[in-house]
């Protein structure tokens, strides 16, 4: 089929799309000056942002990850859930403006910042990464909770918290991602004061999968130690703590993480910029 272009009011006769392709081969232009002004007004049409094209630019301390997941989950979370999960499982803990806590593994903060509005208590936050931890902070600065909501970058050779500090430590979805897991246990359990309380959630073995199983590494960009869950169990009580409680809410998480095609289309083009939505 052969198309019309029309320039001035006169009519000119595109090539043949065989002949076209021939010419694209062999390097020769067969676009007359008026198809190649109409095309470049096309594509610059295209070009031209609508109302809801425009996206926000990246904030100095996001990186497109941090986007991804806070328009996932909620505005400074950098997990599944968001702060009403960590709410929900602050709420059995009678925090109030006299407890300290430490959140192990603060991501962006979103959570801890929550806890603070909602029981007045003060945090102490630790995260692996390093650029979480500054984009954290930077969180926290904006809303000017700093002082009480601190984050800090979790150093293994550095992190020694003060004997008997802390009224609640939290930790959620981390502590697979640290190797000497025995050696960070010890130090979180000394931290609590006498009668405190510790809740940790995080990936486990489930029945009948190895440790080498191909599919745990897409879960951390780095080293990973997995243990069961009967291996918490059995630190827990060699330590002599009293273990109030186990679950499997392997389904809550699941729900959490769950974003269909539709929706990650919608997260990916209403908030990363363009020019970096192909790797998303």
């Amino acid at each position: 089929m052969s198309s019309i272009v029309q320039r001035g009011g006169a009519a000119q006769q595109r090539p043949a799309l065989k002949e076209r392709l021939r010419a694209w081969w062999k390097g020769v232009d067969t676009d007359v000056p008026a198809q190649r002004v109409a095309a470049a007004r096309s594509r610059l049409s295209r070009m031209q942002p609508t109302q809801s094209d425009v996206v926000e630019p990246l904030a100095l301390w996001e990186s497109p990850a941090m986007r991804v997941a806070q328009l996932a989950w909620g505005q400074g979370c950098s997990k599944p859930g968001g702060t009403e999960y960590l709410l929900d499982l602050a709420k059995p803990l009678g925090l109030d403006e006299n407890k300290s806590v430490m959140e192990f593994g603060v991501g962006l903060g979103g959570g801890a910042r929550a806890i603070r509005q909602a029981f007045g208590a003060w945090i102490s936050g630790y995260e692996i990464d390093a650029d979480l931890a500054r984009a954290a902070r930077q969180l926290s600065v904006q809303a000017r909770v700093e002082k009480e909501v601190d984050i800090a970058c979790y150093s293994s050779q550095d992190f020694a918290p003060r004997d008997g500090s802390y009224d609640v430590i939290l930790s959620t979805e981390t502590l697979y991602q640290i190797e000497r897991k025995e050696d960070l246990l010890i130090k979180l359990e000394r931290g609590l004061k006498s009668r405190g309380q510790i809740v940790i959630t995080d990936f486990v073995l489930g029945p009948g999968m190895s440790a080498d199983d191909e599919r745990l590494k897409a879960l951390a960009p780095g080293p990973a130690v997995f243990w069961t869950p009967s291996r918490y169990t059995r630190h827990f009580r060699e330590r002599n703590l009293d273990l109030r409680e186990s679950e499997d809410i392997t389904a809550n998480v699941l729900r959490a993480l769950d974003l269909d095609t539709d929706r990650r289309e919608r997260i990916v083009t209403s908030g990363i910029p363009p020019a970096l939505q192909q790797d998303y």
